[in-house]
């Protein structure tokens, strides 16, 4: 999967690949050295970037049954300083600790 950058960040990574120097590029695109610096960091990051695709068709459970609310609230209001873990375990909900 290739990185897609922005206008600067594309002109920086071809003018990088052609070799030419920091102080060059910054003089082109009228911007700091810095800012150059930067953006080439930003590039290597997101050009090592390595992307789960398991991770990532794996669907997250954004909403609940009514039914489901209804037992998560019956639980806590009978004892409300039961743990979010206690709760989703003993009530086998499909959802994870950090959705509630």
């Amino acid at each position: 999967m290739d990185a897609k950058f922005s206008k600067f960040k594309n002109k920086v990574s071809l003018l990088l690949e052609a070799n030419t120097s920091i102080s060059t590029i910054s003089t082109t695109l009228n911007k700091t050295k810095r800012n150059i610096y930067n953006a080439i960091s930003r590039i290597k990051k997101k050009k090592n970037k390595e992307f789960n695709l398991k991770r990532a068709s794996r669907e997250r459970i954004e909403k609940l049954s009514t039914r489901e609310k209804r037992i998560i609230n019956r639980d806590l209001t009978r004892s409300p300083k039961k743990v979010n873990k206690r709760v989703l375990i003993e009530n086998d909900l499909p959802i994870s600790k950090r959705s509630l």
